[in-house]
């Protein structure tokens, strides 16, 4: 919470408004469940959900002030194709949360000249997906 205070009060203080939150952060352990640590699922949702939660309250409240702005989640196709070769519970168990939020989001802020939308890419060759 307290990153997140800190975030958007450096935005407004250099910006004066926020315009666009992109969702982007995110974690991905690749283990089979039941290899699971405590560790890799609080990790996994602290930075995959709690992040979210935080920021984009924040945000939202900015956003509603000003009568409009964009939030986009980044999310994972896994949510609704998983696939063999990944092994993705805990990502499909939080970025499938961010994307069930976005829905909610997106109907409840509507009115109110926010849109918000999801962006579910696949699997990409990055440091975290050897």
């Amino acid at each position: 919470p307290e990153v997140a205070e800190r975030t958007v009060k450096q935005a407004l203080g250099h910006f004066g408004r926020i315009d666009t939150l992109v969702n982007n952060a995110g974690i991905f352990v690749a283990k089979p469940f039941t290899d699971h640590t405590d560790q890799d699922y609080a990790a996994v949702l602290a930075t995959n959900l709690n992040g979210f939660f935080y920021i984009t309250r924040r945000v939202a409240k900015e956003m509603v002030k000003q009568g409009s702005g964009h939030i986009v989640q980044i999310t994972t196709s896994l949510v609704d194709h998983a696939n063999s070769n990944v092994p993705s519970v805990l990502a499909s168990l939080t970025k499938g949360g961010l994307a069930a939020a976005t829905k909610s989001l997106a109907i409840e802020y509507a009115a109110k000249g926010i849109r918000v939308n999801a962006v579910a890419p696949g699997v990409i060759k990055t440091p975290m997906h050897a």
